[in-house]
């Protein structure tokens, strides 16, 4: 890093041993300024905003994965953490409208969202459900 210091891949290899490592401040940390030279890199994105749901700072992830989502619709499982991290704030409004907006463009959807609503303790809805929810 003294060497090159504006090269993001450094921050970005260092951001994921912190993150492994369980450091998540630290990651985040880093994440962020391989963000300022690269700020559309959709995989740091995600992983800060994974970073940042660790340490409970759910409105910050939902910041990182909406960024993710404006750059990348079609990026996988990006609609099923800002679910939950809009359960987690208890943005249950969000939390719907983006459960019926990944039901119906998802065919996994069943097998995909059935954790979220495990660790919530709260039942598995089938589709017409999520939209009485």
């Amino acid at each position: 890093m003294n060497l090159y210091p504006n090269s993001p891949g450094t921050y970005a290899n260092r951001g994921n041993i912190h993150r492994f490592r369980g450091n998540f401040d630290l990651a985040i940390a880093d994440y962020s300024k391989f963000l300022e030279l690269s700020p559309n890199n959709t995989d740091v994105l995600y992983a800060r905003a994974d970073s940042y749901r660790e340490v409970t700072v759910f409105d910050k992830a939902i910041s990182d994965y909406s960024r993710v989502i404006e750059i990348n619709p079609a990026h996988p499982d990006i609609y099923f953490d800002r679910v939950y991290s809009y359960i987690r704030l208890k943005d249950y409004e969000n939390s719907k409208n983006n459960l019926i907006f990944y039901a119906t463009r998802d065919r996994n959807y069943p097998h995909q969202i059935k954790p979220i609503f495990i660790k919530m303790k709260t039942g598995f809805p089938s589709p017409i459900q999520l939209l009485l929810f």
